[in-house]
């Protein structure tokens, strides 16, 4: 059924004028049966909700294709009566079957609930949908001789429009100083008089926001009657920050059955966060982590580690690409195993976590464990051994992408393969990037894009660095011809004694239906597991982000008649920033032979935070 609380609607027919639609389709003056028990037919209508404050829509309520509600026969036994017709109207007939019983005094809505000695008893849902009924709603009405039932609304209503929705935006959460979901139960026919009454709590109510959904939403929630002295609704991004909130209720209001509020609600949406590209509705980092002997850390890194210092670099972009054999140190590094921090760059199975499959998949995206099973969880850096590198590294700034990360890149963002030319060499690899105008994502796999520095300032690009194998320490193989990155995810056909992490090879571009050697969309095989070695692009930790706040004003001094002059203050000394433990180096020549890339500065690299 249709009705002002059932759906949360990008928009408002159902709550509009008719539109052409007949209220009750032609049903005014049809005579139903008045059977009570065998084949019976009832005539359903439902009571309007009426208007308050600026509404958008009269609050006019419609039954829904295949709506179906509870008859209460004279056992006190329940029978569940089906709409007969296409539905769109504020009448429709319900047919059911009653047999060794008749039709009893009742009919209730939904057909989900349960009535005991007078009780009707019911569970608000903590969470609706755009794509789901909800159900959120509840309605009773009396049946009279002629088998008419007028369904009287319990709760109250709020049709909140959304304004600003993006693709980040998550959910909007309803709360107040009353329960808005869980279990609750109502005498029927104080219900039918004076509504659910509220009772006192913090349970809230969550819009769940669809992928695609347009920039302007409607959400109808139902809502227990009572007095509120609070109601806000705040909206939330995929990873759980505030983008917008506000106040519906602000001090003491009688809430009434069938009253429709409204409100609006404006999505501030994401903030750009200096030294990533936000894609997907993640905040990627603008470059792949490296680590290097020596070299200039990232604000905050461990020593030797940082994001790349732009977004096309690796350690090898002067090579030209191939296989690069003559590798013999780990003085510069790019290419790590799974979930190995104390060595994370070589290739012996000890190095690298050992997971069995468990459901969900393993993911051990911002943690960090003493153990190579990843059973004993630590907080400690010092004490890390595996885990999640990316984490480790940055010192809680960053984390390693998950499989749901590259699943939602894959699935939200288009791509296409691009090339930037950085220092001389054109650098080949994957450039992803939100869709035009909230549109569907395009995957082009004909065009090779020749990325500007404006483009890197919008979307994520994903050097072809190659891969190391696992059975040869120091070989890596097809630079600039095949792009692999690792997730904190254990794949699925991972066993304790054959960890496989999911991997993306982001050099295939069409994701495949159905792929052998793992997961859609993601690539792992035996002889690439957790000892191979792969690039990781680091996720930004939401949170971590505090915009500088406004400077004050300085005020208008007041002169005075005999200054004193002020001590010069003295230089602001900055806190010296506490180093973490590096890997442990390899024994033998560090050899300064390693291939490196040099850069240049630019203005688009992988700033620090």
């Amino acid at each position: 059924m249709k009705k002002i609380v059932k759906y949360l609607c990008y928009c408002l027919p159902l709550l509009g004028l008719a539109m052409g639609c007949n209220n009750d389709d032609g049903l005014s003056e049809f005579q139903p049966d008045t059977n009570k028990s065998g084949e019976v037919t009832l005539l359903a209508s439902i009571e309007n909700a009426s208007s308050r404050a600026s509404m958008i829509a009269t609050g006019e309520a419609r039954w829904l294709r295949n709506d179906a509600i509870a008859v209460l026969c004279n056992d006190n036994s329940i029978e569940v009566f089906t709409l007969d017709g296409t539905g769109e109207t504020r009448k429709a007939l319900f047919k059911g079957t009653v047999e060794g019983k008749t039709v009893g005094e009742y009919a209730f809505y939904p057909a989900s609930v349960t009535y005991a000695d007078g009780l009707l008893s019911y569970t608000l849902p903590s969470e609706v949908t755009a794509t789901s009924a909800g159900e959120c709603s509840l309605m009773a009405g009396k049946i009279n001789e002629k088998n008419e039932v007028e369904f009287k609304q319990f709760m109250a209503y709020i049709n909140l429009k959304i304004n600003g929705v993006s693709s980040s935006t998550n959910k909007i959460v309803v709360s107040a100083d009353n329960n808005l979901s869980g279990a609750v139960s109502v005498d029927v026919n104080k219900g039918m008089e004076s509504g659910l009454p509220a009772t006192a709590g913090d349970a809230t109510l969550s819009i769940l926001i669809p992928d695609g959904a347009s920039s302007a939403i409607n959400a109808i929630v139902a809502i227990p009657v009572g007095d509120y002295t609070s109601l806000v609704a705040t909206a939330y991004d995929k990873n759980g920050n505030k983008e917008g909130e506000t106040v519906l209720i602000s001090g003491l209001t009688a809430i009434t059955r069938g009253l429709l509020l409204s409100g609006e609600l404006a999505v501030e949406g994401r903030k750009p966060i200096p030294g990533t590209v936000d894609v997907a509705g993640i905040y990627w980092a603008t470059g792949n982590l490296e680590y290097e002997v020596g070299g200039q850390s990232s604000e905050g890194f461990a020593e030797g580690w940082r994001i790349a210092p732009h977004t096309a670099h690796h350690y090898h972009i002067a090579s030209g690409g191939g296989d690069l054999k003559d590798l013999t140190d780990y003085n510069k590094v790019a290419h790590f195993n799974f979930g190995g921090i104390a060595s994370p760059f070589d290739n012996k199975l000890e190095s690298a976590a050992a997971l069995a499959t468990i459901d969900p998949a393993f993911d051990f995206s911002g943690k960090m464990y003493t153990d190579r099973h990843c059973t004993s969880a630590t907080t400690d850096f010092a004490a890390a051994k595996f885990g999640d590198l990316a984490y480790w590294a940055s010192n809680g700034k960053y984390r390693t992408p998950s499989a749901a990360d590259f699943v939602a890149l894959y699935t939200l963002a288009s791509r296409v393969q691009a090339t930037y030319t950085l220092d001389g060499f054109p650098v080949k690899g994957t450039y992803f990037t939100n869709p035009i105008d909230g549109g569907e994502p395009v995957i082009d796999t004909e065009t090779v894009k020749e990325l500007t520095d404006e483009d890197l300032q919008v979307g994520l690009f994903l050097p072809w660095s190659g891969r190391a194998y696992a059975a040869n320490d120091f070989w890596l193989y097809g630079v600039n011809s095949i792009g692999v990155y690792r997730t904190s995810t254990v794949n699925l056909n991972s066993t304790v004694d054959a960890t496989n992490g999911t991997i993306y090879r982001v050099s295939n571009l069409v994701e495949k239906e159905s792929n052998s050697k793992g997961l859609n969309g993601a690539f792992y095989h035996a002889g690439w597991g957790a000892n191979g070695r792969y690039a990781i692009r680091p996720i930004y930790i939401d949170g971590n982000y505090s915009p500088e706040p406004e400077p004050e004003p300085d005020p208008t001094p007041t002169p005075d008649p005999d200054p004193t002059p002020e001590p010069e203050p003295e230089p602001e000394q900055k806190p010296e920033l506490g180093t973490l433990p590096s890997p442990a180096p390899v024994e033998g020549d560090w050899g300064a032979n390693t291939p490196g890339g040099s850069i240049s500065e630019n203005p688009y690299g992988g700033g620090d935070l």
